[in-house]
């Protein structure tokens, strides 16, 4: 029994021992970004081709949306990323031409830069967002007719945008096991071309992709989740409970009760095109943002703020009374520590994306902790067995029956025995 007891505490000790960190190796408080960085990015880029104070119409297809373009790829380029040079990029710049809505035969530009792994063989993550923006209108009052005009879209989507950026600086700067790459998606409003663009050019070198990490709407709201289209899968499992046990603001999200009928039918306010596309090529990927407590990007006393004349910095801090990256620094933060965390990129490689039982042995602790509890279930057991024929055993002694332990004797005839 003494000997029992030292081995299992043994195996308690040594599955207590952290892990070797799988997804970096650099201390945490090393890149936590600030709110005035994501928001002097977010100045920065929303002055693009400013004139007269007036902001770009990144519309896709229009020159606002290719000045954009052509500012991410120089501004990725600064930060000492490696611009995309193969999979259809050029420069950093990946240019395609589509129909829009209006049958109109346009171009946009996807951007993609890569932050390289001294591992071997390492696999590669993708952080992404849209830059293009709903097209914004209002009634002429003396034409009384519908115009385009410019705005700040902070919420749709450049504070997204912005997040994306301040990590990228952030994440040059540490060692990773894994590849990051950086793309933002033009013409995301235009049924996804910029997606589905991205995954035919990249059809040879989607296998390599084990992630992919969608930044959406996340600059108004109390809450932020983390969503997949309903993929609930192994990977999906970690990244959410990750982001809960360590970030007090984020929140699982569960679309029932959340439905709403849009245009292409019944959807969610997690609903993301872009992680859909990915997710139908067999490529793991999550839509993060943030909203109300059904997660749509209204909150509590303002009325919906996205795609309006009101979804600028001035706007959004008027409704809300506080600094328009506070939300946006409270999500790069935790995705930060979400790809430093120790398993990060065994839990999300796309070939663990079966059931949360691969995901759970994937970690030894468990494993040694599975073994541990299956070597105490079968022990408790055999002693019930056995105390239990023993009890019974000399039950018959107490009523007269011998107990013989001698070999040869016959079982009946040694019941037959009486005790002197």
């Amino acid at each position: 029994m003494k000997k029992i007891l030292i081995v299992i505490c043994l195996l308690v000790c040594f599955a207590l021992i952290p892990i070797k960190n799988n997804g970096a190796v650099f201390a945490e408080s090393e890149i936590q970004i600030s709110e005035s960085e994501i928001k002097t990015e977010l100045i920065n880029y929303l002055q693009v081709g400013e004139t007269n104070r007036t902001r770009l119409n990144r519309t896709a297809g229009t020159n606002g949306e290719h000045a954009s373009a052509i500012y991410l790829a120089s501004r990725l380029n600064e930060m000492g990323l490696t611009l995309k040079n193969n999979d259809g990029f050029k420069s950093g710049l990946m240019k395609f031409e589509y129909e829009n809505n209006d049958g109109e035969f346009v171009y946009s530009y996807n951007i993609s830069a890569v932050i390289s792994s001294a591992a071997t063989n390492a696999k590669t993550i993708v952080l992404a967002a849209s830059y293009d923006s709903l097209p914004l209108t209002k009634i002429n009052s003396e034409t009384k007719k519908e115009e385009l005009i410019n705005g700040e879209m902070v919420n749709a989507d450049s504070g997204a945008v912005s997040l994306v950026l301040t990590m990228a600086k952030k994440l040059t700067s540490i060692s990773l096991n894994y590849n990051i790459e950086i793309v933002f998606f033009g013409a995301s409003y235009e049924n996804n071309e910029g997606v589905a663009r991205y995954l035919m050019a990249n059809a040879n070198s989607n296998r390599e992709i084990s992630f992919v990490l969608n930044v959406g709407n996340t600059t108004l709201g109390e809450f932020n989740y983390c969503y997949s289209e309903g993929f609930k899968s192994a990977y999906l499992n970690y990244v959410n409970r990750t982001l809960i046990s360590q970030n007090d603001s984020f929140s699982e999200f569960s679309p029932l009760n959340n439905s709403y009928y849009d245009y292409n039918g019944i959807a969610n306010a997690g609903s993301s095109g872009v992680v859909n596309l990915f997710l139908k090529k067999g490529i793991n990927a999550c839509n993060i943002f943030s909203g109300n407590y059904q997660g749509f990007s209204s909150i509590d006393k303002v009325d919906s703020l996205t795609a309006t004349e009101k979804d600028t910095i001035v706007g959004i801090e008027e409704a809300t009374g506080a600094n328009v990256a506070e939300n946006l620094n409270i999500v790069g933060n935790a995705l930060l520590n979400l790809l430093q965390d120790d398993g990060f990129i065994i839990n999300v490689s796309n070939k663990n994306n079966v059931s949360g039982i691969i995901m759970f042995f994937e970690d030894y602790r468990f494993v040694l902790i599975g073994l541990l509890a299956i070597s105490l279930i079968v022990y408790i057991v055999y002693k019930l067995v056995y105390l239990k024929f023993l009890h019974k055993a000399y039950k018959e002694v107490g009523n007269g029956m011998v107990k013989l332990n001698i070999s040869g004797v016959d079982e009946d005839d040694a019941k037959n025995v009486k005790r002197e």
